[in-house]
């Protein structure tokens, strides 16, 4: 008796909720009965259907709780050489993917991935800017959890990628915004003393770190005095203009 399928191969990994099959070729064996059960990780029956065309026997069942499931195939009574198998059902969207950190003492920034509760799998990381690979360290701190580091080192955007045997997972990509403010200039006549009423500017000039947003909140003399302004932005550099009051 021949078994093969998706259904069927020995630390195979499978989605929660999707169905699955193998076939149970009977050609040199005979006509007789076929009968296959799956049992969850509780030792739960998990319903399997089994069709037949012929000498092959279709079986068929869904996955419901990630763990390791077995599959089981019996022969006009006999259990076949094969089995039992033990296939890992696994569920991506109980993974989950903790915010990045703040830099620390190294200037590593970091997230938690915990994926006790998704079943078995296999957790692949990666981390990029602007299509370069940026290294970083997976760390198992437990059974399950693991804590993704690395450095940004470029200004611009890092983004930290998470997959779950092959699937990505939710929350994924991670963004990290790396900009210098030590090279963000500002400058102008609006930044002295200016006339109440007259229309003043500033400029900032963010050209070496393109890529943010620029953000100017304008304090007023008083609580109750909103000062609204102007932003005109060209080539990363950015034109405020304001009225004081």
């Amino acid at each position: 008796v021949a078994v093969r399928g998706e259904g069927y191969k020995r630390g195979h990994y499978l989605p929660v909720g999707e169905t699955v099959s193998f076939n149970v070729d009977t050609t040199e064996s005979g006509d007789a009965p076929v009968v296959a059960t799956v049992t969850d990780p509780v030792d739960r029956d998990v319903p399997c259907d089994v069709s037949k065309d012929g000498s092959i026997h279709t079986a068929t069942y869904t996955p419901q709780e990630p763990g390791d499931h077995k599959v089981n195939v019996k022969f006009a009574g006999l259990t076949v050489a094969s089995s039992p198998v033990t296939v890992h059902a696994y569920d991506v969207s109980r993974v989950s993917l903790g915010p990045l950190s703040k830099r620390d003492e190294l200037g590593y920034v970091s997230s938690i991935v915990d994926t006790k509760k998704a079943g078995p799998g296999i957790l692949h990381t990666s981390v990029t800017t602007k299509d370069e690979v940026v290294p970083h360290h997976c760390d198992k701190l437990d059974i399950g959890k693991y804590k993704v580091s690395f450095q940004p080192q470029r200004l611009g955007q890092d983004e930290l990628h998470a997959e779950y045997n092959d699937e990505t997972v939710p929350g994924s990509p991670l963004m990290y915004e790396n900009f210098d403010t030590t090279d963000i200039k500002v400058s102008g006549e609006g930044l002295g003393n200016v006339p109440a009423g007259k229309l003043a500017k500033f400029q900032v000039d963010a050209s070496k770190t393109p890529g943010g947003d620029v953000v100017v909140k304008i304090a007023g003399p008083s609580d109750d005095v909103d000062v609204q302004g102007e932003i005109v932005e060209e080539d990363d550099i950015y034109t405020v203009l304001y009225r004081p009051a």
